[in-house]
């Protein structure tokens, strides 16, 4: 059974402006952002709002990357869809339901969820600042450095301390949201690891402004490495 929850406290966080101001801290390359995945729907009525505030979110803290990921089961009928609802992305929060969800296969629009630990109950007028602060205080992600050979195939080596780890290699084509900080999933797709690599032909590459490659554990689980091209 799907469920479909819309979590209306959104009004309450933009109203009340939410939460104390976090310190910005630069992102580096010895460490790769903290990456907020927000699920969320064009027909979610409480989604407007939160997009809003994580707009201004990710402007404020240079350390995040923010993903907008479109969900597909908030559509009303054939004529009446998210343009950007994509049914990986509704498959990726119910596999994150499972592990950490307070009850398998429920989840919830707007929801967000730091570096595939933590996940951001509401209200979140209250909770988003520590989550924050949680995620920020993780141990850091390694470093990816994806390519793009000759024939188009992406590929990128597992750094030697992830390798042997249950993991699997996700790929994420990113496109800017309006003029914002903040990205928007436009396709996601598992990349096939052999030895110390991993391989994604070029025609299953997801399209985008961006790729975005993700080492995480299986479940899907905790992020423990990232690198953008």
């Amino acid at each position: 059974m799907r469920w479909r929850v819309a979590i209306l406290s959104w009004s309450m966080l933009v109203a009340a402006q939410g939460y104390a101001a976090e310190p910005a801290t630069p992102a580096t390359p010895a460490r790769p952002p903290v990456l907020v995945e927000m699920f969320t729907s064009k027909y979610c009525p409480s989604c407007p709002m939160a997009e809003a505030k994580m707009k201004g979110v990710a402007a404020a803290n240079p350390d995040l990357l923010v993903v907008f990921e479109h969900v597909d089961y908030w559509d009303r009928s054939p004529t009446q869809r998210d343009p950007h609802g994509l049914a990986e992305v509704t498959q990726r929060q119910y596999d994150y339901s499972n592990t950490l969800g307070k009850r398998a296969g429920q989840v919830f629009t707007p929801m967000p969820l730091i570096d595939g630990q933590i996940l951001v109950n509401p209200p979140l007028m209250f909770s988003w600042g520590s989550a924050l602060e949680q995620g920020r205080a993780l141990p850091a992600k390694h470093v990816l450095a994806p390519q793009v050979g000759a024939d188009g195939a992406l590929t990128v080596d597992i750094p030697p301390a992830l390798r042997g780890r249950d993991a699997v290699v996700w790929v994420m084509g990113l496109d800017p949201v309006d003029d914002t900080k903040v990205w928007r999933t436009t396709g996601l797709v598992e990349a096939e690891i052999k030895g110390n690599t991993a391989r994604l032909p070029k025609p299953m590459r997801p399209k985008g402004t961006q790729t975005l490659v993700i080492v995480q554990e299986r479940g899907p689980g905790a992020v423990l490495g990232m690198g953008r091209i």
